[in-house]
This record gives structure tokens, sequence and C-alpha cells, in this order.
């Protein structure tokens, strides 16, 4: 099931046109260990912890909670790739957003302004 999830991974990226990076993958309940690594990876961005199928151990709950680590818990595969996919689009709606921002800055308007 995790090499599915990996390679599901990788078809959104190509799909979109971007890069979707794994930290940190594993098979088994989400545990103290796994919260550590989205706590250092957060500091570069989002970084949710993508729990399908397993658990969560209640000490890396307390933790991500503490820690404003979002675990995701999926029992449906397709559950999760819908939830994949729509964070690539709104990543992809604020990049355009960000460009065409940029865009006006180095455009003056029909106004002049």
């Amino acid at each position: 099931q995790f090499d599915v999830l990996m390679d599901e991974f990788e078809t959104l990226g190509d799909e979109y046109g971007v890069r979707l990076v794994i930290v940190h993958g594993g098979i088994g309940p989400v545990i103290p260990k796994d919260v550590v690594h989205a706590e250092i990876e957060k500091q570069y961005g989002f970084c949710p912890i993508y729990a399908f199928q397993v658990g969560v151990h209640q000490n890396a709950g307390q933790q991500a909670e503490t820690e404003a680590i979002d675990v995701r818990r999926f029992d449906v595969f397709t559950d999760l790739v819908d939830d994949l996919r729509s964070r690539v689009e709104a990543l992809r709606e604020r990049e355009a957003t960000k460009q065409y921002k940029e865009s006006l800055k180095q455009t003056a308007s029909r106004s002049g302004l």
C-alpha cells in the first residue's frame, strides 16, 4: 500500500507540475518520532502528517496538537488522494495570485498608477 501511495504522489506531482516532497514515510501507527520530523520540516513550510489506515499513538497526538502539526487520518485511499489534490490546487492558486500581484507592481495600470 505504501508504494501505491508514493506512486500516487508522483502522479499528482506530474499532473500539476509540482514536486510533492515526502519528508518521512513508514508503515505503522503515527508515533512521536513522526511528529518530530514534521516539527523540524514545519520551519520550511506546511508539513502535515498523513496517516493511511493506521492509528495515532496518544503521545504523538498530544505532541502534534501542542506543536500545531496537522495529522490527517484516512481509511479510504481515494479520500487521501482527493485531499492531496485539493491542497495542490490551493497551492497553485496561491502561487498564481502571488505572480499576478507581482506583475501589477511591475506594470502600470491604464490609469497610470
